[in-house]
């Protein structure tokens, strides 16, 4: 008889801790921008504006592994970037700043935007799409400054990219 009880004690006390941590788990992702943020804005225009179809992110490179000290980038990131499946994105990065913001298009129209941080050659950031996709991704940017390579994941879901410089 006693050992029931501490049984369903024990069950409870089980369960009690799986709530708490789903609690916690679901409280961190449904906050992460603000436990997360960076103080730019990426482009509210771009993010506000009228909704436009966007088709899934490119699937054309391998993960990039983010870590270690790595070498500085070139001066700025700013200027024009592809992918091999038609997006453009306009990346904005003040000379000397970690800061970072891009807006992204296809075939002309706005399709989401980003912003985030610039270490070494690591960026981190967060992007929102028109269609209500969002998510985060890490990246490296090459040594010579003309591609960033990595992976974005959004809900349950990753997928590698990799863009190039078109224009500075």
């Amino acid at each position: 008889m006693a050992e029931e009880g501490s049984s369903s004690g024990r069950t409870a006390i089980i369960l009690a801790v799986i709530s708490v941590a789903g609690g916690i788990a679901t409280a961190t992702i449904a906050n992460w921008d603000k436990l997360f943020h960076t103080g730019i804005a990426a482009s509210p225009q771009a993010i506000s504006g009228a909704a436009s179809a966007a088709t899934a992110p490119p699937a054309t490179a391998s993960p990039v592994a983010v870590a270690g000290s790595l070498p500085t980038v070139p001066a700025s990131l700013t200027g024009e970037w592809g992918d091999e499946d038609g997006y453009s994105y306009v990346v904005r990065n003040p000379p000397g700043s970690t800061e970072f913001g891009y807006t992204v298009s296809r075939a002309g129209n706005d399709v989401g935007a980003g912003a985030g941080l610039i270490q070494g050659r690591v960026l981190k950031y967060q992007f929102r799409n028109l269609d209500g996709n969002a998510g985060y991704c890490g990246a490296e940017v090459a040594a010579d400054g003309q591609s960033i390579a990595g992976t974005c994941t959004s809900g349950t879901g990753s997928w590698p990219f990799r863009v190039t410089r078109t224009r500075s």
